[in-house]
C-alpha cells in the first residue's frame, strides 16, 4: 500500500516539474519575441528613441529621488539613544558581595536642555574654555556691531557668573585653549573693525592678559586643537579677504613661541569643529566657505610625528549627517563627539547629534530650547555640559542650557566593546 502511494506520489511530482519547465518555455519564448518585436519596431521607426531617452530618464530620476528619499527617511530614523563609556570601574560593597561595574553615561533624543544661569552681557561669537576643575571663563563675543573686550568666569560649584579679567583687545569669533595648567590661550578674533592675527596669554594666578604669539594671517571662526603634548594646531576662519583654508603650528616646547605655517585644507572652513580621531589622526567638522555650508570633513594624517614640525597632511574624509557651521562642540568620552546648534545655511538650528568618530555614525541628541549658532559649550563636571551665548540670527543670548546626563552602572562584559 505505501509503495503504491508512493509512486502516485512520485509520478505527481513529475507532473509538476513537467508542467513547470513548460511554462519556463513558454516564458522563454514570449520573451524573445517581445525582444524581436522591439528590435523591429526600433529599426522601422527611428522617431521613437527620443521617447524611449525621456522615459529611460524620467525612470532614472525617479530613481534617484527614490534614492534621496531613502537616505533622507535613514537619517530620520537613525538612532535616539547612546550610552558612552567613560573609562572608568568602580567598586561597590554589599553586606555579602564585591562587585566592579562599570558606570556608564545615557544620552536620548527624549532629554531636556534645561534653563542655566544668565551672563551679564549678551555674547554671540563667544568662546569659553575650562581653567579647572571648579571654573570656566567666558571669552569676548559681541551684541550687534560691538566686540567685547570683557570675559565672564563661572563658578561651577555655585552655578554663577562673575566678573572676569580683561583682554586687551575686544575680540568676538576668536577661539581660546590651555597651554598649560596656569596659562589660557585666546587666538585671532574680531575687533568690530579689523580681523586679528594677535594673541594673547591669560596668566590664571595673576588673571592678567599679555600678547602671545603673532599669526601669519587674519583669521576669526577658525578652530583650534592640542595635537599632541608638544603641538597645537589652528585651522581655518575667516578675515577680509574671505574663508580661509589654511592652518598654523604652534610648538610648545619652544622657549619663544612662534606659530609656522602649516598644511592647507582640501576646502576652506570658517566656523568649523575639530576631534581628535586617534593619536596620528585630526578631523575637522563641517564649517563653511564663501558659497555655502558644508557637510563635509577633513582628517589631518600626521605622518611623521618626529619632524620638526610634524610632517602633515589633509585628506577629504566622510560626510556628515547635517550641513553646519558655527556649532558648538563637546567630546563625550575619547570616541564621541557631541555637535550642537549651529546654522545650516538657511536657518539656525537647535537639535544636537552625537558623532561617533571611529565610525561616523549619528546618534540623534536632545534639542536646546532656544536656536543658537556662534554658541559655545563646555563639559563642567562629569555628565553636565553647559551651552552659553549665541545668536539666533536676531538676537545674541545672555542665557545659557545645561544639558545633564545620568549614569547607569553595568557589570563590565564584552557586549561593551567599541562604546
Amino acid at each position: 500500500m505505501n509503495g503504491h502511494t508512493d509512486k502516485v506520489a512520485a509520478d505527481k511530482v513529475e507532473d509538476v516539474e513537467d508542467v513547470k519547465d513548460e511554462d519556463e518555455r513558454r516564458d522563454e519564448i514570449a520573451l524573445e519575441m517581445m525582444k524581436q518585436r522591439a528590435a523591429a519596431a526600433e529599426a522601422a521607426s527611428p522617431e521613437v528613441k527620443p521617447a524611449q531617452s525621456k522615459r529611460k530618464r524620467a525612470r532614472e530620476s525617479a530613481m534617484e529621488v527614490d534614492t534621496e528619499e531613502r537616505a533622507a527617511k535613514r537619517q530620520r530614523q537613525q538612532p535616539t539613544a547612546v550610552l558612552l563609556d567613560i573609562g572608568k570601574i568602580r567598586t561597590t560593597v554589599t553586606a555579602t558581595t564585591l562587585m566592579n561595574v562599570k558606570p556608564m553615561l545615557y544620552l536620548s533624543a527624549a532629554m531636556a536642555f534645561s534653563s542655566g544661569p544668565n551672563m551679564s552681557v549678551r555674547r554671540g561669537a563667544c568662546t569659553a574654555t575650562l581653567l579647572d576643575e571648579n571654573h570656566m571663563l567666558v571669552v569676548g563675543g559681541n551684541a550687534g556691531s560691538m566686540s567685547f573686550q570683557t570675559t565672564e568666569v563661572f563658578d561651577i560649584k555655585r552655578m554663577t557668573f562673575n566678573h572676569g579679567p580683561r583682554m586687551r583687545s575686544a575680540r568676538s569669533g576668536c577661539v581660546s585653549i590651555m597651554l598649560d595648567a596656569s596659562r589660557l590661550l585666546v587666538i585671532g578674533g574680531y575687533d568690530g573693525r579689523n580681523y586679528q592675527d594677535t594673541t594673547e596669554i591669560m596668566n590664571l594666578t595673576t588673571r592678567e592678559f599679555s600678547p602671545g604669539p603673532r599669526m601669519s594671517t587674519r583669521r576669526a571662526a577658525a578652530a583650534v586643537a592640542r595635537l599632541d603634548a608638544r603641538y597645537m594646531i589652528v585651522v581655518g576662519g575667516k578675515n577680509e579677504d574671505g574663508c580661509v583654508d589654511g592652518t598654523e603650528i604652534l610648538d610648545l616646547q619652544r622657549s619663544t613661541l612662534a606659530f609656522t605655517v602649516g598644511p592647507k585644507m582640501c576646502k576652506q572652513r570658517a566656523g568649523c569643529a575639530t576631534a581628535m580621531v586617534d593619536p596620528k589622526r585630526l578631523m575637522v567638522i563641517g564649517g563653511h566657505d564663501d558659497g555655502r555650508t558644508h557637510d563635509t570633513t577633513e582628517i589631518l594624517h600626521i605622518m611623521d610625528g618626529k619632524a620638526v614640525p610634524p610632517k602633515m597632511q589633509f585628506t577629504l574624509g566622510p560626510f556628515v549627517g547635517t550641513p553646519r557651521s558655527y556649532f558648538a562642540s563637546v567630546m563625550l568620552n575619547t570616541g564621541h563627539l557631541h555637535i550642537i546648534g549651529g546654522h545650516d545655511g538657511l536657518a539656525c538650528l537647535n537639535s544636537s547629534e552625537v558623532l561617533r568618530l571611529s565610525t561616523m555614525e549619528f546618534t540623534t541628541g536632545p534639542r536646546m530650547a532656544t536656536g543658537r549658532f556662534m554658541c559655545a559649550a563646555t563639559t563642567i563636571k562629569e555628565g553636565h555640559i553647559l551651552i552659553v551665548g549665541g545668536t539666533d540670527g536676531a538676537t545674541e543670548h545672555h542665557t545659557t542650557e545645561v544639558l545633564t546626563l545620568p549614569t547607569y552602572s553595568f557589570i563590565p562584559g564584552p557586549w561593551m566593546n567599541g562604546l
